[in-house]
């Protein structure tokens, strides 16, 4: 909701014999369309990036995300959340071992809350400047039953000396829950009663 650079990334999912996670696409025709119609571009950058520097999104307006690649098309809408309302980072050491905590320094986000809608996020990492492997790195919280300030220790210690960067996403719903249905199929939280689908749930036509 400010100036700067909007990006899409579009890339297809690698086989399960395959070294990598995915395959970077470069040749697609991407764009974004608001609710007046104001179709923006986007230019590929390679490895999969799709940038346009003049698409600044606003809260609550409903945008259209439309790929074209090859002769397939895939579209997309999705209402633009707020923002995340982050209030302060602290920071404490455990000199102790216990079964939750290992011994190092641990980071704890403070937050508060939009309204009274629930919110979604995801949450990012990068350890010196290497960004942490999924499903690790694929952290989601929301704040159905927070309280108006609420706070997140994230799992993972740190060590002296280590540069950290937190990147937060506010999602919709339906990224929500496509994130966390992949999450529980990394993590293999299913069982026959409720077996793991083909594919994560999608909001891609």
């Amino acid at each position: 909701d400010s100036a700067g650079v909007s990006y899409v990334r579009v890339t297809q999912a690698a086989g399960i014999t395959d070294s990598v996670e995915y395959f970077p696409i470069d040749n697609a025709e991407v764009s974004i369309t608001d609710r007046r119609g104001h179709r923006y571009n986007m230019i590929n950058t390679q490895n999969g990036y799709y940038r346009n520097y003049d698409l600044i999104g606003n809260v609550d307006q409903t945008y259209l995300l439309h790929v074209k690649i090859g002769n397939e098309v895939y579209y997309s809408h999705a209402k633009m959340p707020p923002p995340v309302l982050l209030d302060s980072i602290s920071m404490n050491y455990n000199k102790t071992f216990n079964f939750r905590d290992t011994i190092g320094y641990y980071i704890t986000l403070h937050s508060s809350r939009n309204d009274d809608t629930v919110q979604y996020y995801r949450i990012r990492l990068k350890v010196r400047g290497k960004e942490v492997d999924a499903p690790s790195n694929m952290m989601l919280y929301e704040d159905a039953h927070q309280l108006n300030k609420y706070s997140m220790q994230l799992p993972f210690s740190f060590a002296e000396n280590d540069t950290v960067s937190i990147t937060i996403y506010s999602l919709t719903s339906t990224a929500y829950e496509y994130y966390s249905s992949l999450q529980k199929l990394y993590n293999k939280q299913y069982s026959n009663i409720h077996p793991p689908s083909i594919n994560p749930t999608s909001n891609i036509v």
